[in-house]
């Protein structure tokens, strides 16, 4: 569930709305595995009163600073310790293909040394378009595991360029 400016949990509000939207979904037989928002305290609080225990977030990587851009963010996270203790929360780092720490051995890496709050959420899709083996990741990310994510995804081949080359498109496939 997101939890973002414009969503229908925003941080402003997450106090009051995050519980209430969950509660609505459970009895509507959906059950809230985590929430994808910056892990603020008002944040982990409302997870807490919600019973969402699992905070989503991704390693952003600045090109100007990539390593102290990320060990900022690292440590970022694992000063909340006090408060992921308290509200019963934990802030599971997801590898993403794009402008973040894009695979599951980045990630571990980032979380090796830190707090047991700090855990890994899998994402299948996002290591396998980096070229990474999915079975092979999934063993990686096991000491700190706490989602797994599924999706269909590929690489398909595009219209070809005037050069005759097959440019690459991501493909999301529909889910049935």
């Amino acid at each position: 569930l997101p939890v973002r400016p414009g969503s229908w949990v925003s941080p402003e509000d997450v106090g009051a709305r995050l519980p209430a939207m969950v509660e609505g979904l459970r009895r509507a037989g959906v059950a809230v595995a985590s929430v994808a928002a910056d892990p603020t305290p008002p944040v982990l609080a409302g997870c807490g009163d919600a019973g969402v225990d699992l905070v989503r977030v991704m390693a952003g990587v600045d090109p100007g600073d990539p390593l102290g851009s990320v060990a900022r963010q690292r440590d970022a996270w694992a000063s909340l310790a006090a408060d992921c203790e308290r509200f019963g929360v934990r802030i599971g780092v997801q590898q993403h293909r794009g402008g973040y720490v894009a695979t599951t051995m980045g990630v571990m890496s980032l979380i090796a040394d830190a707090p047991e709050h700090l855990v890994m959420v899998w994402d299948a899709c996002h290591d396998a378009l980096t070229g990474a083996d999915p079975a092979v990741s999934l063993e990686l990310a096991a000491p700190r595991l706490a989602m797994a994510n599924i999706k269909n995804a590929a690489f398909r081949d595009a219209t070809a360029t005037a050069m005759g080359a097959q440019p690459q498109e991501l493909w999301y496939a529909p889910g049935r």
